[in-house]
């Protein structure tokens, strides 16, 4: 197995690859990445105002990222996105890339969502 790294930093990151020379672009894209979740099954569940984090969680799994929203009002929400890619940048029409963002009120519940796929 080959490794290509990146220095960020003086972070380094390696990334494995396959035996063939690969750009930085393609070790990163050659395979699948992030946390594979079922979007399906999200919005057949989903109730904006009633779902809980904790039921999220249970159909979703962890996010991949957490932070704060704050809308024009001042209002802060909690944010949560999940994400999955995968492909080769080789064969992009092959490439899969997932997105789910939601948005959650200071007690818990969800209040906004977007996806694309």
């Amino acid at each position: 197995m080959n490794f290509r790294g990146i220095n960020n930093e003086d972070k380094f990151f390696a990334i494995p690859c396959s035996g063939r020379r690969h750009s930085f672009v393609e070790c990163l894209w050659n395979r699948a990445g992030g946390q594979y979740f079922d979007l399906q099954q999200f919005t057949a569940n989903v109730k904006h105002g009633i779902t809980t984090r904790e039921e999220v969680r249970a159909w979703l799994g962890a996010p991949s990222s957490m932070g704060v929203a704050v809308d024009s009002k001042g209002i802060q929400t909690k944010k949560w996105t999940y994400y999955y890619g995968s492909g080769s940048v080789s064969d992009m029409k092959q490439a899969h890339l997932k997105y789910l963002e939601l948005q959650f009120s200071q007690d818990g519940r969800l209040v906004a969502y977007n996806w694309s796929k």
